[in-house]
């Protein structure tokens, strides 16, 4: 090999090693983040997650900000892929918002995230203390809700679905009837609130539809 294809390949590692040690400085904030609530969390808090300096980080990431950015980024697209391809894998309007709900089913039984749902958390602590949050969680709340819209419209084309339903209300309601439930669920420690909010979730399903 020549000197400059040794330097590629050491240009390489570094930069893989350098890729690696961001990511899991982003995984082990976003836990730590969605426990502890972003204010709370110190950089201290990170080092001793990480085991990396603080240097280290700040070499990665220019502010606690940016990091607390990058978290929730990474906790929301587990949040919506998983949405997105429970939606994927099932045919027809009807069975794609079962999916959905099947879902959030599976994520009460086997939580994804310790510390609860990471939009709910996030959107309670931006619209209180930690406002550069904000536009990211309208912007997931968007992109969630926006499937929902997005596979009630098709229906009504479809003729799975009445067609004086509407979307953008069914959706809003989708969303809002979960996260509440979230909110009783981890009030009150009792999971009983969740299947309260199944149970209205598939009977609106049942409604809208087409028999």
């Amino acid at each position: 090999m020549t000197k400059y294809t040794n330097r590629f390949i050491l240009f390489a590692m570094k930069y893989e090693k350098s890729d690696i040690t961001k990511n899991k400085i982003i995984e082990e904030s976003a836990h730590l983040f969605n426990v502890q609530g972003y204010a709370p969390t110190s950089m201290s808090d990170i080092e001793k997650a990480t085991g990396f300096t603080k240097g280290c980080i700040y070499g990665h990431f220019n502010s606690k900000d940016d990091i607390a950015v990058a978290a929730f980024d990474y906790n929301r697209r587990i949040l919506i892929d998983n949405i997105k391809s429970q939606v994927r894998s099932t045919e027809g309007s009807i069975d794609k918002l079962k999916a959905i709900i099947h879902s959030y089913k599976k994520n009460v039984n086997t939580p994804q995230f310790k510390g609860g749902c990471p939009i709910l958390n996030t959107a309670t602590e931006s619209d209180d203390s930690y406002e550069v949050l904000r536009p990211k969680v309208k912007q997931t709340l968007n992109i969630w809700s926006g499937t929902v819209e997005e596979i009630i419209k098709n229906g009504i084309v479809a003729g799975e679905i009445n067609e004086d339903v509407q979307p953008k209300k069914i959706a809003s309601l989708f969303v809002s009837i979960y996260e509440g439930s979230i909110m009783l669920m981890k009030m009150y420690k009792d999971a009983q609130h969740m299947n309260y909010a199944f149970e209205q979730l598939e009977n609106l399903i049942d409604e809208i539809s087409k028999k």
